[in-house]
């Protein structure tokens, strides 16, 4: 038997597949498939892609089971060679995987804070509910891209005479090679790119380099992201206090400035001080694998403890 789990974003696709022994048979990663941040095509083109890698010349004839947490499963299916069966697929979204590779949990609330951001709920009914997720342009207040244009738009200002005064403005002139005609080189360097929020959030770890120099505008990118991200979960808390006491945070973004989470969490106990929030324990391709052996009749615990071995890799980590 074998399995894929795959994993997408904005920023990049995770993909592993492995056997029903939790052995390694292959992993991959391509660019993001976020369809409010690149074309449908270009996400379908990238899905491909990484099949290519994660199987290279051992294609197996068959798939026993397609793990997805986010997108369409149907695309994933579709970018795989014809004669490849695929004998099941567990569709299992962004919020459930965010649990389960998370802490192991199949309800509860996780909030993701990656190139894009959202509250996501699952109720021990299965229900779904979420605030955010409506992309970058409506919404995301707290995701990478949210943060990384607050601390871009003022060096744009301070550039101009009018923002403050950032550690920022040297670093990205210095960095992306764009000193001369700076602002106007940081356009054309964002929009010439096919996806520009995807390019906009690819600088959250300069904005994060400059916040543990002390740049005081950086940091406040982070600290309002946090503050942003805790008032969503207090949203979501208030409509389903059945959510079990538990939230997971995950995603890229909180890796980059440990002050975002501890903001976070000191608003969110403002509100509701017997909440316990977690980092997680898996990157999300994880939740497939995590999956499957819950479905053995495994706990969490027994869980984390074969995963941890088989793919240490995958271990969440600052």
């Amino acid at each position: 038997m074998n399995f894929i789990a795959v994993d997408g974003g904005g920023t990049k696709l995770n993909a592993i597949w492995f056997d029903e022994n939790l052995n390694l048979l292959g992993t991959a990663q391509a660019k993001g498939i976020n369809g409010t941040i690149s074309p449908h095509d270009e996400c379908l083109r990238q899905i491909r892609a990484c099949f290519d890698v994660l199987f290279g010349a051992n294609k197996p004839e068959s798939i026993d089971c397609i793990y997805n947490t986010f997108g369409n499963i149907s695309d994933y299916v579709s970018c795989l060679e014809p004669d490849i069966k695929v004998v099941r697929t567990t569709p299992l979204g962004e919020a459930k995987g965010a649990l389960l590779a998370g802490r192991g949990m199949e309800s509860g609330i996780a909030i993701v804070a990656g190139t894009g951001s959202d509250a996501l709920y699952v109720g021990p009914d299965g229900k779904h509910d979420a605030v955010g997720g409506v992309g970058a342009i409506l919404g995301d207040q707290g995701s990478g891209v949210w943060m990384a244009r607050q601390a871009v738009q003022n060096a744009v200002k301070y550039a101009q005479g009018w923002g403050e005064e950032t550690l920022l403005l040297d670093m990205l002139k210095q960095h992306l090679d764009i000193g001369e005609g700076f602002p106007h080189s940081l356009v054309r360097y964002i929009y010439a790119s096919p996806a520009p929020f995807q390019t906009l959030g690819k600088l959250l770890p300069m904005v994060a380099e400059a916040a543990k120099a002390g740049d005081e505008p950086c940091i406040s990118a982070f600290i309002r992201g946090g503050h942003a991200l805790a008032l969503q979960t207090v949203s979501l808390i208030r409509c389903h206090m059945d959510f079990g006491g538990h939230v997971i945070t995950c995603g890229g973004a909180w890796k980059a400035y440990q002050p975002m989470f501890d903001e976070y969490k000191k608003t969110l106990n403002e509100y509701f001080p017997d909440v316990e929030v977690h980092r997680p324990w898996f990157e999300h391709v994880l939740a497939g694998p995590m999956k499957y052996l819950l479905d053995q009749g495994y706990t969490p615990e027994e869980a984390r403890d074969k995963l941890l071995a088989a793919f240490p890799a995958y271990e969440w980590r600052m």
